[in-house]
């Protein structure tokens, strides 16, 4: 199995960065995970829910355990590097409603109107990798459970956003090989 690469399962979803220095945006507050102090990047893609009722929590979480994606840490859910949950994180996913985190063990009764994809640079070895599997994921999450995707200003997540990403992630790197 390609640990880069999530399962091939149709979803769509908007997440929100959980940032400090970021303004309070549907639902998710704006101190309520913090990244680490060394991050220098925070790219965020929303998965927002189409209907009403939001994401029901069993579908969700079984479309994330697909992907290979583990609650973990901060009580959010984690895609690593490497398989089962071993390896730098490649990206996060925080609820969009306050304060940010998930139950796993009511997820049976659980809803949300959306999640916030989120990856921290520096963080994953092979961050553009790391970003195509984030957007790969939220995709698959907005197709299967009928959501959208959007950008960290809630905007539509156009090809246009997606490529400011990437150059994004190139960028990062490149000032990180400068440095060395």
């Amino acid at each position: 199995i390609d640990s880069t690469a999530p399962a091939q399962v149709e979803t769509t979803l908007f997440p929100e960065p959980p940032l400090a220095a970021e303004p309070r945006h549907a639902g998710m507050p704006a101190q309520s995970l913090a990244t680490d102090a060394g991050t220098e990047e925070v790219l965020v893609i929303r998965v927002l829910a189409r209907a009403s009722g939001g994401f029901a929590g069993r579908e969700l979480q079984e479309i994330l355990k697909l992907c290979d994606v583990r609650f973990g840490p901060q009580r959010i859910f984690h895609r690593t590097e490497e398989e089962k949950g071993q390896g730098a994180v490649q990206f996060s996913i925080a609820n969009t409603v306050e304060p940010g985190v998930f139950d796993p063990d009511a997820m049976d009764a659980f809803s949300t109107p959306g999640l916030s994809f989120f990856m921290q640079l520096p963080g994953p070895q092979k961050p553009l990798e790391a970003f195509d599997c984030m957007l790969e994921t939220a995709r698959s999450i907005a197709k299967n459970l009928d959501g959208e995707l959007r950008d960290e200003s809630h905007s539509v997540f156009t090809p246009q956003t997606v490529e400011h990403c990437r150059q994004r992630v190139r960028d990062f790197v490149h000032r990180a090989r400068r440095r060395r």
